[in-house]
């Protein structure tokens, strides 16, 4: 008895080793794994990026606002905005990689990638951080939009960006509005421009012309005074 007690405490020992042996391998097994899945989806994902941008050529890093035209003045855009991923970048800067979820979208026949209200463009080896390119798709508005409408038309709005319903359920454009859309404030980053003494304000490719309603300043959208 003493000796088959002895024989299942070491059975019992044995199997508690092999137990803990086996788990200890499954779980450096998982590790590997994930890892390996997570070097896979990224290296899947750069180089869907990368087969995205040829079919589209170079994006350029000017947000392609008018259609090869400036942009316009979009200062301090990226500060103005509440997303933590999108707060304090600058318009130009570069960065190495892009976040795994970014979203290849198109907009005038170039390529960029949309991640956390951030815009990116292809530039050589790396991206550029850009302006919100007219014509992209994106798959929801910031929260901070809010509706604007004039000339019998309605957009939704923020930080200077006017977007409008894609159809079909498809997210929304990214949009140039028409002459005559009415706004109660302008981002911080506009600037007065005074053409045949009178005074403008311009962002991001929009002029605005403002004036009192009762004791309050609205803006309206108007042409490019410029011409």
């Amino acid at each position: 008895m003493q000796q088959s007690h002895q024989t299942n405490e070491q059975n019992t020992q044995q199997s508690h080793q092999t137990n803990e042996q086996n788990a200890e391998q499954s779980r450096q097994n998982y590790g590997q794994n994930a890892e390996q899945s997570r070097q896979n989806y990224g290296q899947n994902a750069e180089q869907s990026r990368q087969n995205f941008a040829n079919n589209y050529g170079s994006g350029g890093s000017n947000g392609a606002w008018s259609g090869g035209a400036s942009p316009g003045n979009w200062g301090g855009y990226y500060a103005g905005l509440a997303t933590a991923g999108a707060a304090g970048l600058a318009i130009g800067a570069t960065v190495p990689s892009l976040p795994l979820q970014a979203m290849p979208i198109a907009a005038q026949g170039h390529p960029y990638y949309y991640s956390g209200g951030v815009y990116n463009a292809p530039q050589g080896t790396s991206y550029a951080v850009v302006p919100p390119p007219r014509g992209a798709v994106i798959p929801s508005i910031p929260d901070s939009s809010t509706t604007v409408s004039g000339a019998g038309r309605s957009f939704n709005y923020s930080n200077g960006v006017f977007y409008e319903p894609a159809g079909n359920g498809n997210g929304y454009k990214i949009v140039e509005p028409p002459p005559g859309i009415l706004i109660t404030s302008l981002p911080k980053g506009a600037v007065t421009v005074t053409v045949n003494g009178v005074n403008y304000r311009e962002f991001g490719g929009v002029w605005y012309q403002p004036f009192y309603s009762g004791s309050e300043v609205i803006y309206q959208t108007v042409p490019n005074p410029t011409g």
